[in-house]
C-alpha cells in the first residue's frame, strides 16, 4: 500500500477506445507524447511486426489514464510487449493513483506466462521514479531519453526573447532573406521532405524514423486535419528546406526536418522552426516537444534545439 491512504480501485480494459475518444484524452492530458497518439500506434501496426493495442484505466466510470501497448507474439507462445512514454493521465495523479494505475498495467504481463515486457514511462529521471518502478519489480535497462519542451502558452515576444542570442541572430538573417515559406498538410511538400530525410539518414547512419513510418503516421491522421503541419522554404523555384510537426491533443512534436546546403547558409531551419511554433500556437497548441536530444551522438542537433530556450527533460529510462 502507498503512503497517504488507501489505493483507489482501478479497472483496466483492452481495445475499447475510439480515435475520437483518444484525441479527447490526449487533449486533457496536456503534455502528451507522439508515441501515445492514435496515428503513431496505427503506423507501428502497419510498418512493424507489432500490433497496437489500447489500454483504458478507470476509477468507476472516470477515465484516469490510457496507454498504447505494442505487442508481438513469437511462435504463438512468447509475447513481447512495450509501452513507450506512457501511460498518460487525464489529470496529474496523486501517488496512490499513479501506483494503482502502474500496478494494474504491470499485472497484465506476468513473466511466468512468457511475457517480455519493457516500459519507458513518462517519468522524469529521479530517485522517486526509480522507486515507482522498483515497487513493480522492474529494473532500468536503458538510460533515459532526453527532450526539450517549449511552453507555447507564452506570448510570442517572450518565446523569442528566450532564444539563445546566436540562434536569434541567425533567425534575423533568415528573415531578411528573400524566402517564401509555405504551409501544407502533407502532399508534395511532405514527399520532398521524406525523400531527402531518408537519403540523409542512410548517408549519415543516424537513428531516426524511416520515411515509410512517417508516411504511415500521416495516412492515419486523416480523422484530424490539424495533425500534420509541413513548413517548406523556397527561393524562387528552389525548395531549400522543410520541417514536419505532428500534433497530438494540445501538444505537438517537431518530428523531422531537412536543410540543404543553400538552406544552411541562410539559416532557413531557424525560420521554419520559428514560424512553425507561431502557427502551432495560433492553432491552439499549448506545448511543443522538440524531440530527442543527445549530446554525444547528435551534438549539433541538440545545440540547435537547446537554442530555442525550452525546458530540457530527461526521462527515467526503459525498464524490464
Amino acid at each position: 500500500m502507498v503512503k497517504g491512504g488507501e489505493e483507489p480501485r482501478i479497472a483496466l480494459t483492452w481495445d475499447d477506445a475510439t480515435p475520437r475518444a483518444w484525441d479527447r484524452w490526449l487533449s486533457a492530458a496536456g503534455q502528451s507524447t507522439i508515441e501515445q497518439s492514435w496515428a503513431y500506434g496505427m503506423a507501428m501496426a502497419q510498418t512493424t511486426p507489432y500490433n497496437a493495442r489500447t489500454l483504458t484505466l478507470r476509477r468507476g466510470r472516470e477515465v484516469v489514464a490510457f496507454a498504447l501497448v505494442f505487442t508481438w507474439t513469437l511462435a504463438g507462445v512468447v509475447r513481447i510487449a512495450k509501452i513507450v512514454r506512457g501511460p498518460l493521465f487525464l489529470n496529474p495523479p496523486e501517488p496512490a493513483t499513479r501506483h494503482a494505475v502502474f500496478a494494474a498495467i504491470k499485472a497484465q504481463f506476468p513473466r511466468r506466462k512468457l511475457n517480455f515486457f519493457t516500459w519507458m514511462p513518462e517519468l522524469p529521471a529521479a530517485a522517486d521514479s526509480d522507486q515507482v518502478m522498483a515497487a513493480l519489480a522492474m529494473r532500468r535497462v536503458v538510460t533515459g531519453y532526453g527532450t526539450i519542451w517549449l511552453d507555447l502558452a507564452q506570448p510570442l515576444e517572450t518565446l523569442r526573447a528566450g532564444f539563445d542570442g546566436k540562434w536569434r541572430n541567425q533567425l534575423r538573417r533568415a528573415e531578411a532573406a528573400d524566402l517564401d515559406v509555405r504551409v501544407s498538410q502533407g502532399g508534395a511538400a511532405l514527399e520532398w521532405l521524406l525523400q531527402r530525410h531518408d537519403a540523409h539518414r542512410q548517408e549519415r547512419r543516424f537513428r531516426a524514423p524511416a520515411g515509410a513510418f512517417v508516411r504511415a503516421i500521416a495516412s492515419h491522421s486523416g480523422h484530424n486535419k490539424r495533425a500534420i503541419r509541413v513548413l517548406s522554404a523556397h527561393h524562387g523555384s528552389e525548395t531549400l528546406a522543410a520541417v514536419l510537426f505532428l500534433r497530438h491533443g494540445d501538444s505537438a512534436t517537431y518530428y523531422i526536418g531537412y536543410n540543404g546546403g543553400a538552406g544552411r547558409t541562410r539559416y532557413v531551419h531557424n525560420l521554419l522552426l520559428w514560424q512553425g511554433l507561431a502557427r502551432l500556437k495560433d492553432d491552439g497548441v499549448a506545448w511543443l516537444d522538440l524531440g530527442g536530444i543527445d549530446g554525444r551522438r547528435m551534438a549539433g542537433v541538440s545545440r540547435f534545439k537547446l537554442g530555442l530556450g525550452g525546458c530540457p527533460v530527461t526521462l527515467a529510462g526503459t525498464y524490464l
